[in-house]
């Protein structure tokens, strides 16, 4: 749906002006990612992902494209990228995308809820075992967002893992929704990104939203896995997640 699509520009994901300068706002790791480095955090939650090489991944919200660029060193079988910002899309093809010789790695600037509905057949065929969204979600609007992870439990299989991260807060704040922090923290208050977190989650609701849709507690509160109803208690998942 595009929300404050205008503030995700190069500058944002690279942390540096036109002229090269470092800026003090955006999106951690650009000077890593120039150096064609992979920044730490990304890494640790892409480390937690069991048997990389037989992973077929969907990425929404791949930003610079870090990702894209670790999981092709470590083979994935396969990867399927959406985010709607022009700019992080001509980021990844240009430093990224452009070194990748595998076929079956492709990448979309389009709206999530958007493209995964009108592509949910052409998704579905690639048998998806992995999808991955680090630090997405609280820049996508909460109604959205539940409409996303009710078509990742259509067509996600039992036991896929779910790779996702997002900061917990002390309150849960909608800002899409009433367009005001209750409890602002410094990026809110900076104009370059005010209003991008949208979607703040307290720790107890994001695991209760993910629990919603048949994701688990898997290994970190970074990884998640797909576990039907019937198979929760046997399994000795606790079903409200909260572990």
């Amino acid at each position: 749906m595009g929300f404050l699509k205008e503030k995700y520009t190069k500058e944002y994901f690279l942390n540096i002006d036109k002229n090269g300068n470092a800026l003090d706002y955006g999106a951690l790791g650009g000077k890593e990612f120039l150096n064609g480095e992979i920044y730490y955090d990304i890494k640790d939650s892409l480390d937690l992902i069991d048997d990389i090489s037989h992973k077929n991944i969907l990425e929404i919200g791949f930003g610079r494209g870090d990702s894209i660029r670790y999981l092709y060193e470590k083979r994935a079988n396969s990867y399927y990228g959406i985010d709607f910002s022009p700019a992080s899309n001509e980021i990844a093809e240009q430093y990224v995308m452009s070194n990748i010789k595998n076929p079956n790695y492709e990448i979309y600037c389009d709206d999530a809820l958007q493209h995964l509905i009108s592509h949910f057949e052409q998704i579905k065929m690639r048998n998806i075992n992995c999808i991955i969204m680090l630090d997405v979600i609280e820049h996508i609007p909460n109604e959205e967002l539940n409409k996303i992870l009710d078509i990742f439990d259509k067509f996600v299989k039992e036991d896929s893992l779910f790779c996702v991260h997002t900061p917990f807060y002390a309150v849960d704040e909608d800002y899409y929704k009433n367009r005001v922090y209750i409890n602002p923290s410094p990026s809110d208050t900076n104009p370059h990104t005010s209003g991008m977190h949208c979607n703040k989650f307290t720790s107890k609701r994001f695991f209760q939203t993910l629990a919603e849709h048949n994701f688990y507690l898997y290994k970190s509160n970074k990884l998640f896995k797909k576990i039907l109803p019937t198979r929760i208690h046997k399994l000795g998942f606790p079903q409200d997640n909260n572990f």
